[in-house]
């Protein structure tokens, strides 16, 4: 299962992603379904990421989360859409060389919006 608003077996919500990929799911693609052909992708369960509601919001508002900085020229603060109801999804851990075929990958499963992060990001 993947960390949810931080939880589980990774213990909090990547702040700095590096090779990653975050984006909002579509509004006619539930997270089950998403995790489903993530997981047929050949991503692991571990490298998924989720926020959602309120509580994922207020992770967002306690990290000061670059994700949100990143999102907001493109669309509503993403904090802002987890209190309306969206799904912020980020998988993590993606080596270069497979970055373009899972980002196709997620988009075809339901991710919308992505962005991605290399090291390059934050330098």
């Amino acid at each position: 299962m993947p960390s949810i608003n931080g939880e589980g077996e990774k213990l909090r919500f990547p702040g700095t992603p590096v090779d990653a990929i975050s984006g909002v799911l579509r509004d006619d693609v539930t997270l089950d379904d998403f995790v489903e052909d993530a997981l047929a992708a050949g991503i692991e369960d571990t490298q998924i990421f989720v926020l959602v509601g309120e509580e994922g919001a207020a992770v967002l508002d306690r990290i000061g989360n670059p994700i949100s900085r990143l999102f907001a020229p493109s669309l509503e603060w993403p904090a802002e859409q987890l209190r309306n109801g969206k799904t912020l999804v980020t998988v993590v851990e993606l080596s270069e060389p497979v970055q373009d075929q899972a980002a196709t990958s997620l988009a075809e499963a339901g991710l919308r919006v992505s962005l991605r992060f290399g090291k390059w990001t934050y330098s």
